[in-house]
């Protein structure tokens, strides 16, 4: 019997030394103190101990733990009688609404059979040479181009994430499995290390049979879909072209054009209003808007060289790399593409469904989305 390192913040609940989180709540053990609203305790639905089907785990696992449940997220073996997962801190009933069609009895048998092994504590980032992307367990490491092997505690493989590297070649390639799959700098299924501009756990990929669904998971930075259409911007979209990082506001009413202003009878003398309806700021790495462009002209032309908007020290730009239509009529405001070599990207709002061969940064990292048989 381990003795226990203390209490839960959250609850109250004690916990072995080596969990980091708490098998009664989920709270993340060493964070801060939690809120002080009452946690509702959720009854677990799925218990290994309450299988249907008991006869596959007659052949009990030679282990010194009663059959312990798997968690449905990081499909790790957790502890006994626990509610979360202490690797992840998943709670173990919400495994029926994740995956509906996930038998966790099967799960558990498919441990039994497995030779006995201690027990692990949570797993560490994979570190490689060269700063290379990590993946977390149930992948094996992939050489660059190649698909990564999947291990055997998830389902088949639904397709792949290509890692585009600076000079437009392939690199590494990560398999997407048929269930969800999270990409993170220090959480999730596919691990990326060395990048400081992901979230620990950044986005969660949905296979569907209509595509990929890319879920942005509250993430500081976003995730950013290449164009391959024209689309419609909304006040507070985020647009990225080369290094720039531009973020499209609607006009408020107080700054419509107020026509020509009159001062004791006389008028006032200044460059000649044009009727303006939305704007353009450049965001810096400080996060805060620098520069601020007007749209008022039918179409304004963003590039290096040529443009109403030029970027003439941003390498990654083209020569004319994107336009903004103005639909007056509509009050419409529509972005397109004009052909760049790196591409326009627009920010993901919530979540976006992905087709074969579209193209999607997080971080620093840009990956292409490949699925077996599909044409892009």
């Amino acid at each position: 019997m381990q003795q226990a390192s203390g209490h839960c913040p959250r609850c109250g609940s004690a916990n072995p030394p080596h969990m980091r989180f708490c098998n009664s709540c989920g709270f993340l053990l060493g964070g801060a103190p939690p809120a002080q609203a009452a946690v509702p305790q959720v009854p677990v639905s799925m218990s290994p101990l309450a299988s249907p089907n008991p006869s596959p785990l007659a052949p009990a696992r030679p282990m010194n733990v009663q059959p312990a449940s798997v968690c449905w997220r990081c499909r790790s073996l957790g502890e006994t009688g626990a509610d979360f997962c202490k690797f992840c801190g998943a709670r173990y009933a919400d495994g029926a609404a994740q995956s509906p069609s996930s038998n966790v009895g099967a799960a558990i048998a498919s441990y039994a059979q497995q030779p006995a092994q201690p027990m692990q504590h949570a797993p560490a980032p994979v570190q490689h040479a060269q700063q290379q992307p990590a993946v977390s367990p149930g992948y094996a490491q992939a050489a660059p181009g190649a698909v990564a092997q999947y291990g055997a505690q998830r389902s088949a493989t639904f397709g792949t994430l290509v890692a585009i590297l600076k000079d437009g070649s392939d690199g590494r390639a990560y398999p997407i499995m048929d269930d969800p799959t999270d990409v993170g700098r220090s959480e999730g299924h596919i691990l990326l290390a060395d990048d400081p501009y992901l979230s620990p756990r950044h986005v969660r990929l949905f296979p569907r049979a209509d595509g990929l669904l890319v879920r942005d998971l509250d993430s500081l930075n976003g995730v950013y879909v290449r164009l391959r259409d024209p689309v419609e911007l909304f006040d507070g979209d985020t647009v990225l072209l080369g290094q720039q990082l531009l973020r499209f506001e609607v006009l408020p009413e107080t700054e419509l054009p107020l026509g020509p202003a009159m001062h004791r009878g006389v008028l006032v003398f200044g460059t000649p209003e044009v009727p303006r309806l939305a704007r353009l700021v450049q965001y810096t790495t400080e996060g805060v808007g620098r520069d601020v462009h007007y749209l008022y002209r039918d179409e304004s032309v963003i590039g290096r060289e040529q443009g109403d908007i030029v970027c003439t020290d941003d390498p990654f730009m083209s020569r004319r790399h994107a336009a903004v239509a103005l639909d007056r009529s509509a009050r419409r405001f529509v972005l397109r593409d004009l052909g760049s070599s790196n591409g326009t990207a627009v920010r993901v709002r919530g979540e976006r469904l992905l087709r074969p061969g579209d193209q999607f940064r997080i971080g620093r990292h840009l990956f292409r989305y490949d699925r077996a048989g599909a044409q892009a």
